[in-house]
């Protein structure tokens, strides 16, 4: 028996192999031909064992049957923290194991257990296989499993219920967080971009519509599309083919044998949010003749036209460096003419695929936006003045906002790790929750969980 427990366990709990707690159900039937709720691994969410509901995915072939409280357990090594404790009967994929407890395993206790980080990790040091590498119930089956009394058992179980559902809800209040930003940076660029905000210092605000802008003395003229209505009148509307030169980059496979010479820029290079990430390098030999065209220069714009997310679809990166890079053929080169700032254009870009006008459009049922339809799309053109502004403000507006993105995404993180911890904890005994009870909704929280240490 491999004993995940190192150090001293409750001197009452019980340590015994998991295959003598819980029966491996291996009852088969055709989704097709059953009328059983579905439970795929995509339905299960990782560490948290909710159910999320999906409408895209029809089911087919073999599932495993369950029944009330039994456990599913992920046996991919991606999805090993999909842990699910069902409440009715129905199927589920067969990447699930079907665990049903004994008489006396408590199934919310068996499910916290098997979320505990130590149980996973090491589940996870064992799964094997190369493409779609997965543990074995063999290996699941001989682990050690601790098992307090019954009566503790439930009050372990309620115990974490009501701790991880406080963190769940703080977790869900800052994911709301995040999609709000997320919302004030789209609005924020889409505005900036369509003249819609006077970004000359220090005057910024939002334009007046049609009216005159006070600050900057400039009126508005209307732009000749329905979506964008009005735009400064020294501004103009043109497709994109008649500011900058398009082109493809390399095709065929990358070399990854290939250490040195020119860096090819491919799709992993260029994140969502625009910047160049040098992760991942791959490189590729150019004579000086191919270096004269396909070398990418300072204020190009990388523009990814084709992926196999509509999400990432029309990620663009500004290059800000004189080193020597060249790019695959599935990212688009545009090289804007001396009067024109790329970052600009890079922001205008960036708000056309945040508010998925690419994924979206007609060409978008492919996840592509090819150089043809990129030539001429329609673009709101300032003057020289105003794209600098507006580039000089949308740096620093964004960058804020990132960074507080970033705050909230830590806080995120720090949150499931002590979820994590605090599951583990209480599963193995460190928290004595022998007189823990369930704090009265009519009282102020104060309190203690119990002391820490317990041996």
């Amino acid at each position: 028996m491999l004993n995940l427990w190192p150090g001293n366990v409750p001197e009452l709990w019980e340590i015994k192999k998991l295959k003598y707690s819980v029966k491996l159900i291996n009852e088969k039937v055709d989704v097709e031909e059953n009328a059983f709720i579905y439970t795929g691994l995509e339905n299960i969410e990782s560490w948290t064992g909710k159910r999320i509901e999906t409408s895209e995915y029809s089911p087919e072939g073999i599932a495993n049957i369950y029944q009330p409280n039994d456990v599913l357990f992920g046996k991919l090594r991606p999805y090993l923290a999909k842990v699910f404790l069902t409440s009715n009967s129905g199927c589920c994929t067969s990447e699930a194991l079907v665990l049903r407890n004994n008489v006396d395993v408590n199934p919310s206790f068996l499910k916290y257990f098997l979320l505990s980080k130590q149980f996973i990790e090491l589940v996870n040091s064992s799964s094997f296989g190369s493409k779609m590498p997965r543990a074995s119930w063999e290996f699941i089956s001989s682990l050690g499993f601790l098992l307090p009394s019954n009566i503790e058992q439930q009050t372990i179980a309620k115990f974490l219920d009501y701790k991880t559902e406080q963190i769940h809800e703080l977790i869900d209040k800052k994911e709301q967080l995040l999609k709000l930003l997320e919302e004030k940076r789209i609005a924020l660029i889409t505005n900036a971009v369509t003249g819609k905000l006077s970004t000359s210092p220090p005057w910024r605000g939002l334009r007046g519509g049609s009216q005159l802008d006070k600050h900057n003395n400039v009126t508005m003229k209307p732009s000749g599309i329905s979506w964008l209505g009005n735009i400064p009148s020294n501004w103009y509307v043109c497709q994109l083919k008649y500011v900058a030169k398009i082109s493809y980059g390399i095709g065929g496979e990358i070399d990854k044998s290939i250490t040195e010479g020119v860096r090819l820029l491919s799709l992993p290079n260029v994140s969502k949010e625009g910047d160049l990430l040098l992760d991942e390098e791959y490189y590729i030999e150019l004579s000086d003749d191919e270096k004269e065209s396909l070398l990418l220069k300072e204020g190009d714009l990388l523009f990814n036209w084709r992926n196999g997310s509509s999400d990432h679809l029309g990620k663009t990166v500004i290059i800000n460096s004189s080193d020597e890079f060249t790019h695959v053929s599935f990212l688009l080169r545009i090289r804007f003419k001396k009067k024109f700032d790329s970052r600009y254009f890079k922001y205008l870009l960036h708000g056309f695929r945040m508010t998925r006008y690419f994924s979206s459009s007609k060409a978008g049922v492919n996840n592509t936006f090819n150089l043809s339809e990129l030539s001429e799309l329609r673009i709101i053109v300032p003057t020289k003045d105003d794209q600098i502004n507006i580039s000089d403000y949308l740096d620093i507006e964004i960058d804020k906002i990132l960074k507080l993105r970033s705050t909230i995404i830590n806080a995120i993180e720090k949150l499931k790790e002590y979820r994590a911890s605090l599951i583990t904890s209480a599963v193995t005994g460190k928290i004595d929750l022998r007189n823990w009870s369930l704090p009265s909704l009519s009282l102020p929280r104060r309190g203690t969980e119990g002391e820490v240490g317990r041996s």
